[in-house]
């Protein structure tokens, strides 16, 4: 759901590594999500790694869980359950 304004834009998505063991199948679900939703990216786009503290993704998240910025969107339970 946040990665769909960017859908014309991918070309790699980063996954932090916090589910170890879990990587299949989590790419799994994002893939047939990302289909059901007309994007034609592959499985070998989507990569995980080690984001790490220094990434600017860690300080937006940081960040924002702190309260020190406002989140770029938020979802509703509604637009959650809808996706289950």
């Amino acid at each position: 759901m946040l990665l769909e304004p960017y859908l014309s834009k991918l070309q790699t998505i980063t996954i932090d590594q916090e589910y170890v063991g879990w990587e299949a199948t989590i790419k799994e679900h994002l893939l047939r999500r990302l289909r059901e939703r007309g994007s034609e990216i592959t499985s070998r786009q989507i990569v995980f790694r080690q984001i790490g503290k220094g990434a600017r993704a860690h300080s937006v998240a940081l960040a924002t869980y702190r309260g020190i910025r406002e989140p770029d969107r938020r979802l509703s339970a509604e637009e959650l359950l809808a996706v289950c």
